[in-house]
């Protein structure tokens, strides 16, 4: 009965889904997620001249609009009068949505959402931390404005600022570089990404696809073992799903009792196509159903069908009573994974609705997001003053590329093209690498890390990578080569498997990797 429900809904998308109807599906009904901020008068990023000019440090706040704990803080924090006060007279308070910045988010991001930092005026870290209470928060804010303000504790700022930018520093600090690819370094990475599987930790959708895709095809069957443990902790919690809107982020105890209870996109999308590769080993069924139950939670829980895109996702709650909220942000990258999600359970199920609303779902991309340059925008509302950013072009770039090979249509490989162009062209660094964003590059950083979303450099990589099969003359292999020659790599090598699933294709491309399915 669900099946047939969900091709009705999919009816209604399909004549409805240019925007000119307006829908009335099941998003309708739900309450919209609020912008945890408060009371507080906040500026922009673009604003934060402002602060040298007045001799104010910067409180910078990065929250989720669908995070509990930036509701909680919120409320606690942010709508309590003295501070309030307090917050205007002696800063300048700066507000970051981390999902329309993400390039914010990863260079002053503390760990987790909220993230509140105090930088000087000149934008240089103070001290910061994550998630405080009113009188945490009244205390750090007294306490930088002493240090602000008298010239005989300036040593202590200067201290205090040393360890913070040695915290940031760790998750960014350089170890070495890539000058080559070679099956070694693949093999490298390759075990990091188990072995922070097997310490209970998701490495990470992509790593999790890499780690069954290459232990299938190479016959190293406990790297699929490892990879459904991980996801076998997920689907089959039963604090997992159960309303029909996907499953929680992620668990915040091993026995995952305790849940981040916010549903999001990027994380449901990519669950997908991290099911159907699992689906071909013993468990086959159980991977099968999940996942195309999962598809149709996303059609009628985060399609809206007034403009034939997916929400962002819905906000969690400890009440049960309290009904999710819902973000009804649109992101060009976040739908982007739906459409590779949706293209592989066509792939794998052979159900034409699928693949009916990739194609619906990109045409809205496009129509809504892809500027007169070629280029795509991150949401539709986007200030032009806000940079374009890397993840965008090449997630839409390779969700195109698996259009086309659905589809055999010309069109989706001439614009995966062309975006692949337009990256190397505007995103690239003088030493090879992509910049996180474009044209703003004072600070941009080359991202490798995943987070929601897989690092732009990986996912680019293997965009340039499968290019080189279509057109094996035209250097594009040699292109991914030169990207990997140009990043610095992190520690955190186990989460990244964005990028180690584009060495395999570019180590596949040059022969020097063996094959896998």
């Amino acid at each position: 009965m669900r099946r047939w429900s969900t091709h009705i809904f999919l009816m209604t998308l399909l004549v409805y889904g240019c925007g000119e109807e307006p829908g009335q599906g099941r998003n309708d009904l739900m309450p919209e997620a609020l912008s945890p901020l408060g009371d507080v008068t906040w500026a922009t990023w673009a604003d934060r001249d402002s602060a040298r000019q007045a001799n104010f440090p910067v409180l910078l706040y990065l929250y989720s609009r669908r995070s509990e704990w930036c509701r909680q803080m919120s409320t606690l924090c942010f709508t309590d009068t003295l501070l309030v006060q307090d917050i205007r007279r002696g800063t300048l308070p700066i507000s970051i949505d981390v999902d329309r910045r993400p390039d914010l988010a990863e260079r002053f991001g503390m760990g987790s959402w909220p993230s509140v930092l105090f930088l000087t005026s000149e934008g240089q870290p103070i001290t910061g931390s994550e998630y405080m209470d009113k009188e945490d928060l009244a205390r750090l804010l007294r306490r930088v404005r002493v240090h602000f303000d008298d010239d005989r504790r300036r040593e202590d700022l200067r201290r205090e600022k040393g360890f913070l930018q040695a915290r940031l520093d760790r998750v960014a600090r350089k170890s070495r570089m890539i000058t080559m690819v070679s099956t070694g370094f693949f093999e490298e990475a390759l075990d990091s990404i188990r072995s922070t599987a097997v310490k209970g930790t998701s490495p990470g959708a992509e790593g999790l696809m890499l780690l069954a895709q290459y232990g299938r095809g190479q016959g190293r069957s406990e790297l699929v073992a490892v990879a459904s443990r991980v996801v076998d902790r997920l689907i089959l919690s039963p604090k997992g799903e159960g309303d029909g809107l996907g499953y929680h982020l992620a668990p915040l105890t091993p026995d995952g009792t305790i849940v981040d209870s916010e549903r999001n996109l990027p994380v449901n999308a990519q669950l997908i196509s991290v099911l159907l590769l699992l689906a071909a080993g013993s468990d086959s069924l159980k991977y099968l159903a999940k996942a195309r139950s999962l598809g149709h939670d996303l059609l009628e829980g985060y399609l809206d069908d007034r403009d034939s895109l997916l929400v962002a996702g819905f906000t969690g709650s400890p009440n049960p009573e309290r009904a999710p909220g819902r973000d009804p942000t649109y992101f060009a990258s976040w739908n982007a994974l739906a459409v590779t999600g949706f293209l592989d359970l066509y792939e794998h199920l052979g159900d034409p609705m699928f693949l009916s609303v990739s194609r619906s779902l990109m045409r809205s991309i496009l129509r809504e997001m892809r500027r007169s340059d070629g280029l795509i925008r991150r949401h539709p509302d986007q200030d032009p003053h806000i940079p374009l950013f890397l993840e965008d072009q090449a997630l839409v770039a390779r969700a195109l590329l698996d259009l086309h090979k659905a589809t055999n249509e010309i069109e989706y490989l001439e614009l995966s093209v062309e975006l692949g162009l337009l990256i190397l062209d505007l995103f690239r660094t003088n030493d090879g690498a992509l910049r996180d964003r474009y044209p703003e590059s004072s600070n941009a950083i080359s991202p490798v890390v995943d987070r929601l979303v897989p690092s732009g450099n990986g996912t680019a990589v293997q965009v340039l990578s499968r290019l080189h099969f279509h057109f094996p003359d035209a250097g594009y292999n040699l292109e991914a080569g030169a990207v990997l020659g140009g990043l610095v790599f992190t520690d955190l090598i186990g989460y990244c498997g964005g990028l180690a699933r584009g060495i395999f294709l570019h180590g596949q491309a040059a022969g020097s990797i063996g094959a896998g399915n």
